[in-house]
């Protein structure tokens, strides 16, 4: 009994907070004109959690899914290094800079190479790993200095 109410403890403000959001953000939509519901469906559409009544180029819902994944990814990682740091007692609000610069200049350098997949994947791994700390890097020289 004393586990249960440490988890709905643990779970009951997140909860709250996805439901005020969804409650704030039908209100919002509803005064702009617009039904809350179909918004909401829609979203769902998109992502690939609800069914379509048609998909183009016989793609299907798990091909929305998979998009979805795709580009959620990223944000998932970005959460994960905030918290990493949070953890260890640092705070680090510059990680989408550092996700940018990284991807940018692996695009660059790797994109433009003639390179087969099997060199260019660890490659950019490695040029992300290389690059992420730079923008960090003028706040922490400015911080040093002062």
């Amino acid at each position: 009994m004393k586990k249960m109410t440490k988890f709905w403890n643990a779970v009951k403000i997140p909860l709250l907070a996805i439901l005020c959001s969804l409650v704030v953000g039908g209100v919002i939509i509803a005064v702009t004109g617009s039904n809350p519901f179909k918004a909401y469906y829609a979203l769902l559409q998109g992502s690939g959690l609800s069914p379509k009544s048609s998909y183009a180029s016989y793609k299907s819902m798990l091909t929305d899914f998979m998009s979805y994944v795709n580009y959620f990814t990223p944000m998932i990682f970005a959460a994960l290094a905030v918290a990493v740091a949070l953890r260890a007692g640092l705070f680090n609000i510059g990680v989408s800079g550092q996700m940018l610069a990284a991807g940018f200049t692996a695009s660059i350098i790797v994109g433009y190479s003639s390179l087969n997949a099997v060199l260019a994947k660890p490659l950019v791994v490695i040029i992300g790993l290389i690059v992420s700390p730079v923008p960090q890097l003028a706040p922490d020289r400015a911080y040093a200095i002062a």
